[in-house]
């Protein structure tokens, strides 16, 4: 029963492939969705040329209860795996409405959504030294020692951070990457992108190769946070050394 049921399901969605539009808005709907597929497929061939000589899947067939057709849905999972990560895209298997653009969501939730004490214990100690996180009072109990005073944010010249920052050993060299990724400020779109702004671009050859790109951009940035984060939070010793190259930046 189960296996006649699928079928029908199955033939159902073929049907409804080759329904002819009656009203303008089912038109409008139908161009816009046949010009959508027929973008991803050449951007299949184009972007995945191996891929595409090498699939046996046809061109319209469909096996899923989505608006997608397998063929589009084995190149949207290449990207995912290949290229860059594609939110939710295995839920591309059962949508009934198209993303037109390639949907560029933070991957983290925003650290000012979040509740300090569940945050990471480096992510906690780099959002005190921006003047975001805890008091000097609590800096002992925290973060096992105390500064004199703490210099505000916006008096810390930056290049001067970065230049010092770069003449540090591994991983304190990485601190100001580190910071950037807590302030938003890589120039990174994968890195910069929050929940209160929506981003998104055209499926097109230039920016799937763009976003490629700044993907590996991104995983560079996290990769030196996730180092830097560990050095921080094994030893005091390390907390006081970040203090003092962000100290010595000061104006």
């Amino acid at each position: 029963m189960y296996v006649v049921s699928a079928s029908l399901s199955s033939f159902s969605q073929q049907i409804l492939q080759y329904r002819t539009p009656v009203t303008v808005t089912d038109a409008l709907e139908y161009l816009q969705d046949l010009a959508c597929k027929t973008q991803l497929l050449a951007l299949y061939q184009k972007v995945f040329p191996q891929e595409w000589e090498a699939s046996e899947i046809p061109l319209d067939r469909r096996t899923f209860d989505s608006i997608y057709c397998d063929k589009e849905i084995e190149f949207l999972q290449l990207v995912n795996e290949q290229l860059f990560a594609i939110e939710l895209w295995e839920e591309f298997e059962t949508t009934t409405s198209r993303e037109y653009e390639i949907p560029i969501l933070p991957k983290t939730n925003d650290w000012w959504y979040e509740d300090l004490e569940d945050l990471e214990d480096c992510d906690q100690f780099l959002l005190s030294l921006l003047g975001f996180g805890y008091d000097l009072e609590v800096w002992e109990q925290k973060f096992g020692f105390t500064p004199e005073r703490l210099p505000r944010a916006n008096t810390i010249d930056l290049e001067r951070f970065q230049y010092l920052c770069a003449g540090q050993a591994h991983p304190l060299c990485y601190l100001s990457d580190a910071i950037s990724l807590i302030d938003k400020s890589t120039g990174c779109i994968w890195c910069d992108v929050s929940t209160e702004v929506c981003e998104s671009l055209p499926w097109t050859y230039e920016n799937i190769m763009f976003l490629a790109e700044q993907w590996k951009i991104a995983n560079s940035y996290w990769d030196k946070a996730a180092a830097l984060g560990e050095w921080i939070e094994s030893d005091v010793a390390h907390r006081k050394a970040a203090f003092e190259l962000w100290n010595c930046a000061t104006e």
